[in-house]
């Protein structure tokens, strides 16, 4: 494989990953709590499911990357995932 293909590979592999991180609808957290006074300044809880506590936290930071579409939201739907398998789950918008 030659450079030039193996970019054009490298580039196709990450459009696709954009795409399926995008296809999925943001889920609703169970509570969302201010850690300071920006508003961008919360973070949104996802509460474990099955009874298990104390449960193990997971904190899932998103990679941003400072543009408007990879803010919190686009990690939702794995947070929901985790919580549905027993771990309390929490993800912080920043700034």
């Amino acid at each position: 494989m030659t450079d030039e293909e193996r970019t054009a590979a490298a580039r196709e592999r990450t459009a696709a990953e954009e795409r399926s991180v995008f296809s999925h609808e943001p889920v609703a957290p169970d509570a969302t709590r201010a850690y300071g006074d920006h508003p961008d300044q919360v973070v949104d809880f996802y509460a474990p499911q099955g009874g298990r506590t104390p449960a193990p936290l997971v904190v899932m930071m998103h990679g941003g990357a400072w543009r408007a579409p990879y803010d919190r939201l686009h990690v939702t739907p794995f947070a929901r995932f985790l919580a549905r398998r027993g771990l309390a789950v929490a993800v912080p918008e920043y700034r």
